[in-house]
């Protein structure tokens, strides 16, 4: 709806705006934990990120990094060096993108929950929460996380209502996408998908077995 493509226009401009200074000196968009990601990032992008990087000046991007992370953030962040030259703009900006993106499936679980209005007033509430709005522009995965996280469970409330295997399905998949980001996932897809949420959801034998089959596979 209209409506909702304002808050997320606005939930991306107060992302940007906010973190605007801290773009200015890049090293404040990094913690402890940045290096882990830039170092593999790096690696993969290779001569592609040939620009000077302010993160990486005391670092070593080594081919050994490549095995420090789940491979999903870091393929983030070598395409986005790639295809910006070592931009820290585009991973600040892209960060941001990703936070405001989140909206969508937030809004999508309120109004299967509770209507229209309710997925408005979500998507609202996401657009100002403070520890989304500090996440995005941070190179870290949280935001790229909860992303996955919101369309697995978009899915999985489609899964509830209509008793949907293609829906279960594809919150399967985006918990998958979120393992590839963060292995704390991986109780969620191993365990708690397809051996509770698979029975618990779709209540048919048949599309269970399918639901948790998937899931392992």
């Amino acid at each position: 709806s209209k409506a909702l493509f304002l808050l997320f226009l606005f939930a991306f401009a107060l992302r940007v705006l906010l973190a605007l200074p801290a773009a200015c000196d890049p090293e404040r968009l990094c913690r402890p934990d940045s290096a882990s990601y830039l170092q593999p990032a790096l690696a993969l992008a290779g001569d592609h990120a040939s620009s000077p990087l302010f993160f990486m000046e005391e670092q070593d991007a080594s081919e050994d990094a490549l095995f420090s992370r789940p491979p999903g953030y870091p393929l983030l962040l070598a395409g986005l060096l790639a295809l910006f030259r070592g931009s820290a703009t585009a991973i600040f900006l892209a960060g941001c993108l990703i936070g405001a993106t989140t909206i969508f499936p937030v809004a999508a679980c309120g109004r299967i929950l509770a209507g229209r209005a309710a997925g408005l007033a979500a998507a609202a509430f996401l657009s100002l929460n403070l520890t989304a709005i500090s996440a995005s522009p941070l190179i870290l995965s949280d935001a790229l996380l909860g992303l996955f996280c919101a369309f697995m469970t978009q899915g999985l409330l489609v899964a509830l209502r209509t008793r949907s295997l293609k829906a279960f399905s594809l919150a399967a998949l985006a918990a998958a996408a979120g393992l590839l980001v963060k292995p704390v996932m991986f109780p969620v897809l191993a365990v708690l998908l397809p051996f509770l949420l698979s029975w618990v959801l779709l209540r048919d034998a048949r599309k269970t077995f399918a639901a948790a089959a998937f899931c392992l596979f």
